[in-house]
């Protein structure tokens, strides 16, 4: 077979593999596309099936669903869940990942086995054992409340001092990691408190929501807790972090450094793909989350966020259907230009060897 012949195949396969590609990228963009035209037509257009493009654009009908549908308070429980279900993610996983990957100790086959099988169980077969928790009926509510102050805690403490390590590392420049950032925490925590003292609606929010008297129920913690812990994300970081060559380990500790030294000056900056890549499936999980808000959100002022904002929209402009679609791209927006952010890496998820695949005790 003549180098022609092989070429002109080679050309042939891949005008067929991109006419495919194109046509299954236009079918999945029609609906946003029509959904978009919808939110601007008005009443009669929009049930009018042979109208496709609206005559005048209604920009109005996004005001309808902000406005009536409370779509501004939703969008802050959106956002204040969203943010901080993000960043525990991101740090509590990163840390697990790390210590399946590059720290021996006893068990870790079998604790890694553990959270692969976490992985096959329904959703659903959960939630009835974490209301039962959040309702403070397996673990008292002040033991909950404890567990949150001392993750929040963590957390924030973790954050500060790996962005104040990076910091040093990309600038060479010699600064007090650790000093740094306990006054940043405590300059943190006194905002906090002098904004409690200035504005009483805050602190009583506030209160409620680092010290809740009786469950866990209407805060917005617990919107977050449930899912900063994903085997999924875990895993992901596991099989990002094993590819790192042992001998930056060695060097590293050569020099003296620790396993948080090394993970934050030497992993994380090797692994921006990886934290950017979880960072946009934890925002997109946790900005759609739907049935979890509406289970626990019982009280007179229930913190719904925007999915569930879109449902009562729904029912109370059940046929105005522009109003409704308008609500639609509101909630749907954010999380196209969060996945359009998505990095073009490849993880190890999908680049599984015979090295990586073993887990030693």
């Amino acid at each position: 077979m003549s180098n022609t012949e092989t070429s002109d195949r080679f050309e042939s396969g891949d005008i067929l593999r991109y006419a495919i590609l194109g046509l299954a990228g236009f079918l999945s963009l029609v609906p946003f596309v029509y959904m978009l035209l919808l939110s601007g037509m008005n009443q009669y257009e929009a049930i009018n099936a042979s109208t496709w493009i609206p005559k005048t654009f209604l920009f109005e009908n996004f005001e309808t669903a902000w406005a009536y549908g409370k779509f501004w308070l939703y969008a802050i429980n959106t956002v204040v869940v969203t943010l901080f279900s993000t960043l525990g993610q991101v740090v509590f996983c990163a840390l697990a990942g790390y210590a399946f990957a590059s720290i021996p100790f006893k068990g870790k086959r079998m604790a890694f086995l553990l959270l692969l099988i976490t992985l096959m169980v329904p959703e659903a077969v959960l939630i009835t054992p974490t209301f039962t928790v959040i309702k403070g009926q397996i673990f008292g509510i002040a033991i909950l409340n404890i567990l949150t102050l001392t993750l929040i805690a963590s957390a924030a403490t973790l954050l500060l001092y790996a962005v104040l390590s990076v910091y040093a590392t990309v600038t060479a420049r010699q600064i007090p990691v650790w000093p740094l950032t306990f006054v940043g925490l405590v300059a943190f925590v006194g905002m906090l408190l002098l904004a409690g003292v200035v504005n009483q609606d805050f602190g009583g929010v506030l209160s409620e929501e680092l010290w809740p008297p009786k469950t866990l129920l209407n805060t917005y913690q617990v919107m977050i807790l449930p899912i900063i812990g994903n085997a999924y994300s875990i895993f992901l970081f596991r099989q990002f972090f094993i590819q790192l060559p042992d001998e930056l380990w060695q060097a590293a500790r050569l020099e003296g450094a620790n396993h948080l030294q090394y993970f934050v000056r030497v992993v994380v900056p090797l692994s921006v793909p990886a934290f950017s890549t979880i960072g946009v499936l934890a925002f997109i999980w946790s900005w759609n989350s739907y049935a979890w808000p509406i289970l626990t959100q019982t009280g007179a002022d229930p913190k719904f966020t925007l999915s569930v904002g879109l449902r009562e929209l729904s029912d109370d402009y059940i046929g105005h259907i522009p109003a409704q679609m308008a609500g639609a791209v509101i909630v749907v927006l954010p999380v196209m230009v969060a996945q359009s952010m998505q990095p073009e890496a490849n993880t190890a998820a999908d680049e599984s060897d015979s090295d990586g695949s073993e887990v030693g005790d």
